[in-house]
């Protein structure tokens, strides 16, 4: 069984470190980062162009020919960079999944092997036990009946055996043998509390 709990939470623990990786920020940050810088550079290159444009090293219309190709860059740039961070986002999600999934399957078949087993042998050895007991307590049981039958008059023999019926929760039979002991002795106060007990 401690085998089993020890497999399971190594699972676990294997389970997290392939996963963890998938869901950090970090991929996220870098795809921020390089966005900013791609903008800033998008930002510089156009007040580039305003300060050629103003010394008149370019036209107005270059400018704002020029101008138009960096914006239509930059988006281009910010929208594969939310593409890959979507696809990337989704793909995590299908391995976290696949992940977990795999652990929860090894983790359940290593537990079928393993702990169930377990499990059986541990019922397995209190059958044996109680069987070894009710063994026990019929040799006991026919040992005194044979001994009361030998000796009618024996009481403690009869005690002895009430208190065995009652172990083994017989007890219509205990009940059966304080009412002889009551019809002995009907004085005997050990006698009256066991027999309303029984």
């Amino acid at each position: 069984m401690i085998f089993t709990l020890i497999a399971v939470a190594a699972s676990l623990i294997v389970a997290l470190v392939l996963v963890w990786p998938l869901f950090s920020k970090k991929h996220q940050t870098d795809i921020i980062g390089r966005d900013q810088v791609n903008l800033q550079s998008a930002a510089t290159r156009l007040a580039e162009l305003k300060q050629e444009l103003e010394d008149g090293q370019i036209t107005a219309d270059q400018f704002e020919k020029y101008q138009l190709d960096i914006e239509m860059a930059a988006v281009e740039d910010l929208n594969t960079s939310n593409s890959s961070a979507a696809t990337h986002g989704k793909g995590n999600t299908i391995v976290a999944s696949s992940v977990v999934l795999i652990v929860l399957l090894a983790s359940t078949l290593i537990y079928q092997q393993n702990g169930f087993k377990q499990e059986f042998e541990d019922d397995q050895q209190q059958l044996a036990v109680e069987n070894s007991k009710q063994a026990e307590a019929d040799k006991i049981i026919t040992t005194v009946e044979k001994f009361i039958k030998e000796n009618p008059e024996d009481v403690e023999s009869r005690v002895i055996l009430a208190q065995v019926y009652i172990e083994e929760e017989r007890f219509s039979d205990a009940a059966a043998i304080y009412r002889e002991l009551y019809d002995i002795n009907p004085e005997e106060p050990d006698v009256l509390v066991n027999y309303a007990e029984a």
